[in-house]
C-alpha cells in the first residue's frame, strides 16, 4: 500500500516538475535565439 502511495505522489510530482519545465522552456526559447542571434551578428561584425 506505502508503495502505491509513493508511486502516485511521485507521478504528480512528475507531471507537476513537467509541466513547470515545459513553462520554462517556452519562456526562455525565444531568449536564447535572441541572444545566439546577437552573439552571431557580433561574431560576423567583429
Amino acid at each position: 500500500m506505502k508503495d502505491i502511495i509513493a508511486l502516485i505522489i511521485s507521478m504528480i510530482i512528475y507531471h507537476f516538475f513537467q509541466e513547470k519545465i515545459k513553462k520554462i522552456v517556452m519562456y526562455s526559447l525565444p531568449f536564447a535565439m535572441l541572444y545566439l542571434l546577437i552573439k552571431s551578428i557580433l561574431y560576423v561584425t567583429f
